[in-house]
């Protein structure tokens, strides 16, 4: 027995620019809802912590990190760098100054290396609070 069709299927060409639409709107609304934030490009191992808060890319920082050519980390020599530039202990407070002349209630966000002597941390920390800044330590959950 043979049934008899009364609709044949559409042939044609089918139309991309509606389907090419819709993944470029879910592209740019993938992007924008990310959580990308500009960080400066000295890598530091940081230190595991409880609360790993963010921070807002407007805030200034201090990376302190360790010679990468020492072989061994007791002897390594301690650098830091403020807003990717290498300074020293003794600049870094008139830097801070600099930046900070009317001592106002600013952030300042330290990025430690984990294996950086905690000394050095609370020299900064102390220079930065003298300073009239509010200082954050970064950690990584």
């Amino acid at each position: 027995m043979k049934l008899d069709r009364r609709h044949k299927p559409l042939s044609g060409l089918i139309e991309l620019t509606p389907m090419i639409d819709v993944v470029l709107l879910l592209l740019v609304f993938f992007i924008l809802s990310s959580a990308l934030v500009a960080q400066p490009g000295i890598r530091v191992d940081l230190p595991r912590g409880l609360l790993a808060a963010g921070y807002r890319s407007n805030e200034w920082i201090i990376t302190v990190a360790l010679e990468a050519d020492s072989k061994d980390r007791r002897e390594a020599r301690v650098l830091i760098f403020f807003n990717d530039q290498l300074v020293t202990l003794a600049d870094l407070s008139s830097k801070l100054i600099e930046v900070n002349p009317q001592k106002e209630n600013r952030t300042l966000v330290i990025k430690s290396d984990r294996f950086v002597p905690q000394g050095v941390l609370v020299d900064i920390m102390n220079i930065a609070i003298q300073g009239g800044w509010s200082v954050i330590l970064a950690t990584r959950e």
